[in-house]
């Protein structure tokens, strides 16, 4: 989702298994507790103000209706507001204050970047493997979290970019390859979640990030991210009432599936790691209520 908008929003993991011709492992639903990526205008920020992680009580409120996944956005400018520098010790402490906590809740985390392929600085938006944010600058930092958070028993994998796009010379494949090395050369345990270009839309998955069925993970445990929503311009902003979005209850389906597919194909893991609805009109919910049962027929 490219801005914050009030809606249902979830996470699904789903494994694909070629040989079966079907979706082998049960895996979770999870929510998506935003906050530590707001504010992108701002860096820092003004912490309970601009951003702010979830807190325990937050937590707890998912715990009791049943979620065991959460999925926790934050800036890279934040961790890390110098290129090649060391990780910022406020950051860290209110990252690893929520995931120890998950773990005392039995939840497990997933440590997403929310980036768009991009570091912030002095205004500008500079793409990753361009001059001024060198895919050494993107190594860097994945490897020095990755040696903060591989002790953590309770997390679920580390989502290197939250939907990539626009990348243009700079090929996603290649940055994603070279960061998949990077974490391997100090973590082989912890799942590696690749988004794919276009926004993680499932629907031009292929076209866009067909070559991402090459990554090399020594471990063999990545798991490729797409985001799907359902109104027209597939942003999830849901602008417009249900009926000028020229939809049906089967958008969800429709756009997924080529995602599916393609995980079908290549025999790969994949998740869907946001999708949702407003509720405002209940042609929508109907329409999430399809795609959840298809997603979960497909575990």
């Amino acid at each position: 989702m490219q801005q914050p908008v009030r809606h249902i929003c979830f996470t699904f993991l789903l494994s694909a298994v070629l040989a079966l011709g079907s979706f082998g492992q049960t895996l979770p639903f999870g929510i998506n507790m935003c906050g530590g990526e707001f504010g992108e205008k701002e860096f820092p920020g003004t912490y309970g103000v601009t951003y702010q992680y979830p807190s325990n009580a937050d937590i707890d409120y998912f715990y009791k209706k049943g979620f065991r996944l959460i999925d926790l956005p934050f800036k890279w400018e934040r961790v890390q507001p110098k290129l090649g520098g060391e990780l910022d010790a406020f950051q860290l402490k209110e990252i690893k204050r929520v995931v120890a906590f998950c773990e005392s809740r039995g939840i497990k985390v997933i440590l997403g970047m929310h980036n768009f392929g991009r570091y912030r600085m002095n205004g500008r938006d500079l793409l990753i493997g361009s001059p001024y944010v060198t895919r050494a600058d993107y190594n860097d930092v994945w490897t020095k979290l990755a040696k903060e958070f591989k002790g953590f028993k309770n997390l679920y994998g580390f989502d290197i970019m939250n939907e990539p796009h626009h990348m243009g010379a700079y090929s996603w494949v290649e940055t994603a390859q070279q960061v998949i090395k990077a974490i391997r050369s100090v973590d082989t345990r912890t799942t590696i979640i690749v988004p794919g270009e276009n926004f993680s839309n499932p629907d031009t998955w292929v076209k866009y990030n067909d070559g991402l069925r090459n990554l090399k993970d020594p471990s063999n445990n990545l798991i490729f991210d797409a985001h799907c929503y359902f109104d027209r311009d597939y942003t999830g902003k849901y602008l417009l009432p249900y009926e000028l979005n020229q939809v049906d209850e089967y958008v969800g389906v429709r756009r997924v599936k080529p995602f599916v597919d393609w995980l079908q194909k290549n025999n790969l893991k994949g998740m869907v790691g946001e999708f949702g609805v407003p509720g405002n009109d209940p042609r929508w919910l109907k329409a999430l209520d399809v795609f959840m049962r298809y997603i979960s027929d497909l575990g």
